[in-house]
């Protein structure tokens, strides 16, 4: 097309491409420009060729860098000054193990702390030029040759097992592994599994005599085999877990390793893998390992046997609890570590305790069962829904049916709702497996399910009146159930960003008020459940009365059955009851505690010399900002309503109130007299009473903290007015864990 003068706004495409490409050529390029369509792991290789900041095969290795896998043992042992051949090759087995749970901990990535080791990329590149498994690494000697050779091989295949496996969709390693086939890590995939022969290490073991030397690769047999057989598809058994008696034996066995320096064996590790076998990173840092990788051992071993026990001790009918138990079990671990004054999520004396991808995996294969319908631990999905329904609520036997069945002999546009139900519920079970990051991220969009289905489900109950009473047979039970899961999503979805350290100061008091408002409303929910559930008990205990049963069924054998179905409705009501108890206290505790950040807020804006600056700081971004990014998620909830983007206009109303320090000092009160019903809680599950002890800490280091009679601010200075000292040692931003 010619340029036309009668026409400006017609352009010489053709020759302003050209121009921009004259100018791209003309230049060195040193940055990637992303287009929507960009695949970060597919697409990359025409962007990274020759450039040093991208291709991994411009790294330059000399062969003096690479560790000869065919060293003699002699000569390992002069090298590593050891004098006991098997001392010698347990310890760099030990390394080698190390390294692995260096990588499944989360903390590094595959190439750099597993595939960088000598053996195990020698193992690897055998095996994608040959397509078949090395046979030796002909050092002369039968513990390099046999031993250690059959041990990495062992490693190597749980790698594929944890790699190549459909429940890495749920778990996120480091950003490079999330997939294998992205680092061009399609290593065994030829190789069937039926190949990899787990006598193949236990064999070497028998003419050990070195105790330690045994006892770890005896649990590296055993945690192969238990990894392999529980998460790869060729060997899984749906809800039968296989070989954990032998991973507990093993692992009681397992000698704890004596100190010596670990970091002499780096020379093992070298760079030549990531040229071969990464795509995204050029040489990337090899790091000393971890001291705590025994730690982190046990710590796996541990949420094992719990995972197990609660899979294991499942009931029908409690399946509530069930839920409970794993949703403390996996999710306990997010903030772990966290600390809001030092910005550091993740302290090094507690990152053993976060939970690790393998329990992660291994939960997600063992639970997970999709055949013509969900099953959840060979449970349908739809018991779990009923079960939890009736966990809060009255439910009566045609209500229970059609919920059990899916809505089976509903109307269809009811069947569809209750498949999405289906679906949403069985999303926020597999939630609890991703890591604290996706967790929240899932979070986001359920919430959007969730409300949807409450609006959809509403159409077929009679709008709520305001006379329970009057009204019982037509109270929208299970549209006000999806409501209420969906405030605890949304009370959750918020909170959790604390954990993440994804809030800025200026937009806590945002995210606490808002947070309070929902959980006001899930009071209130609450209230209303008891007052329903309370009616219905009234209810059957009068038609139980002698008088009336014989007054309106004249038949004995009717009555009996009219009365037994009571008494189960009562056994059921005072069970729900007793939740809802449970619930509004955790709930009332939650809620202070938010109040009280948002009241403490307040108080310090009120004695900074900076108030007129900050509020108009707050006045100018947070209106559009902490609305459109932070509650970006509940855009098209309609309810509850929230302040939103009136934040402001609350903040300058408590302001112009001036009770701040009568509201905290209300709060504290109100607190201590929570902190007692708390304690009062019975709790059989060990996880959630790991929840309710944090709410007690968190209340008792709030006392410390906000009862001071003069608090100290220690930055009267721009937008960090209300950090507390960090001398309180307090945790004055923690998380909250969320109710279940």
């Amino acid at each position: 097309m010619t340029t036309n003068r009668l026409k400006p706004k017609q352009i010489d495409i053709t020759s302003s491409i050209r121009k921009l490409h004259d100018t791209i050529t003309d230049e060195n390029p040193t940055a990637i420009f992303k287009s929507s369509l960009f695949d970060l792991f597919t697409s990359t290789s025409a962007l990274e060729v020759g450039n040093e900041n991208l291709d991994s095969s411009t790294i330059e290795i000399s062969r003096e860098d690479i560790f000869d896998t065919n060293t003699s043992i002699d000569d390992l042992m002069k090298k590593f000054e050891i004098n006991d051949k098997e001392e010698c090759v347990y310890q760099i087995l030990d390394y080698i193990f190390r390294s692995f749970m260096q990588w499944i901990h989360d903390n590094g990535s595959l190439t750099t702390n597993f595939i960088s080791i000598g053996y195990v990329s020698d193992i690897l590149d055998f095996y994608t030029s040959k397509v078949s498994i090395l046979s030796t690494f002909e050092s002369g000697d039968y513990l390099i040759d046999e031993l250690l050779r059959h041990f990495v091989i062992t490693l190597i295949f749980m790698v594929k097992a944890i790699g190549s496996n459909e429940a890495i969709n749920f778990v996120v390693l480091e950003e490079e592994d999330i997939r294998l086939d992205s680092l061009g890590l399609n290593f065994l995939t030829e190789h069937d599994y039926k190949d990899y022969n787990p006598t193949g290490l236990k064999a070497c073991i028998q003419n050990i005599k070195h105790e330690r030397l045994k006892s770890l690769c005896g649990f590296v047999q055993a945690l192969a085999q238990f990894v392999i057989f529980n998460i790869s598809t060729e060997y899984i058994d749906k809800g039968k877990v296989q070989f954990f008696d032998e991973l507990l034996l093993s692992f009681e066995n397992l000698s704890k390793p004596v100190g010596y320096h670990l970091n002499r064996f780096n020379i093992l590790k070298s760079y030549h893998p990531q040229r071969i076998f990464s795509n995204t990173y050029p040489k990337k840092q090899i790091h000393d390992l971890e001291s705590n990788g025994y730690q982190v051992l046990e710590n796996i071993v541990d949420t094992f046997k719990k995972t197990v026990n609660i899979l294991s001790n499942v009931d029908l009918k409690s399946t509530y609890d069930f839920e409970e138990k794993l949703y403390y079990l996996f999710t306990n671990s997010f903030g772990i570590g966290y600390d809001d004054s030092s910005k550091d999520q993740i302290k090094s004396d507690s990152v053993v305790y976060r939970m690790n991808v393998l329990n992660r995996i291994f939960l997600f294969q063992i639970l997970i069962s999709v055949v013509e319908d969900i099953f959840v631990n060979q449970i349908n999905i739809t018991q779990y829904i009923t079960n939890d329904v009736r966990s809060l609520l009255m439910i009566d036997e045609d209500t229970h049916n059609i919920l059990l069945k899916g809505g089976e002999g509903a109307p269809e546009e009811l069947q569809n709702e209750l498949q999405s139900l289906k679906q949403v519920y069985l999303d926020s079970f597999l939630n609890i497996m991703r890591n604290p990051c996706y967790y929240r991220k899932s979070l986001s969009k359920q919430l959007l399910l969730w409300d949807s289905i409450q609006a959809n489900i509403s159409m077929f109950e009679k709008p709520q009146s305001p006379d329970i009473e009057g009204n019982l047979d037509e109270y929208p039970a299970i549209s006000l159930w999806v409501y209420f899961k969906k405030m605890n999503h949304m009370i959750e979805f918020l909170l959790r960003g604390f954990s993440e350290n994804l809030y800025s100061e200026w937009e806590y008091f945002a995210i606490y008020w808002n947070t309070f408002c929902i959980f006001d409303e899930k009071i209130n929910l609450l209230s209303q459940f008891r007052q329903y559930n309370e009616l219905c008990k009234k209810r059957y205990e009068k038609q139980n009365q002698s008088k009336n049963l014989k007054k309106k069924y004249k038949d004995v054998e009717k009555r009996l059955k009219i009365k037994d179905r009571n008494l189960r409705y009562i056994t059921q009501i005072d069970s729900a009851l007793a939740n809802i108890s449970k619930l509004m206290i955790e709930t009332e505790a939650m809620s202070l505690l938010c109040f009280l950040q948002c009241s403490r807020y307040i108080y310090l804006l009120e004695s900074s010399k900076n108030k007129v600056d900050v509020l108009d700081h707050l006045q100018n971004i947070s209106s559009t900002f902490i609305y459109d990014i932070r509650f970006k998620a509940f855009s098209s909830i309609g309810s509850p309503d929230l302040p939103k983007k009136n934040t402001n206009l609350v903040i300058d109303r408590l302001l112009k109130n001036g009770k701040s320090k009568e509201y905290v000092n209300d709060c504290l009160q109100k607190l201590s007299l929570v902190k007692e019903k708390v304690r009062e809680i019975e709790c059989g599950n060990e996880e959630k009473k790991l929840f309710l002890d944090r709410i007690l800490f968190t209340i008792k280091q709030f006392e410390d903290v906000y009862g001071k009679p003069s608090p100290s601010l220690s930055n009267n200075d721009g937008l960090n007015f209300f950090k507390i000292e960090n001398s309180y040692e307090s945790k004055t931003h923690e998380f909250f864990p969320t109710l279940f």
